[in-house]
């Protein structure tokens, strides 16, 4: 016999319990993310991890292969390069402290 939805039953109400989801169970991505992400930016602070981040659209082709941001503290941001490349980053550092501030929105950078 075929229900005509009038039933008297009451309407079930979700528990907390029915509204965990399964660690098997499909999860959306936004939760697999953070999980991800947190050994390469651990110890950083925001500003830090956004510079790392987009560091190749920051500082463009030419110095994004051969140099990586390390940490951004009190001022000053700590680049790993090679050493001839140390010495082209001092020639350029006004330049490219410009871009990390304006690329930030303030003053973030006031030595390399």
């Amino acid at each position: 016999m075929a229900s005509d939805g009038n039933d008297d039953k009451p309407a079930r109400v979700e528990s907390p319990r029915d509204s965990a989801r399964s660690p098997f169970g499909p999860r959306p991505l936004s939760a697999l993310v953070p999980a991800l992400v947190r050994p390469a930016f651990r110890g950083r602070t925001a500003m830090t991890a956004k510079v790392l981040a987009d560091w190749p659209s920051i500082v463009g082709p030419a110095f994004a292969p051969l140099t990586v941001p390390q940490r951004l503290t009190s001022g000053t941001l700590t680049i790993a390069c090679s050493g001839p490349m140390a010495m082209e980053l001092q020639h350029v550092a006004p330049a490219l402290m410009e871009r990390v501030n304006a690329y930030l929105g303030h003053v973030a950078v006031t030595r390399l």
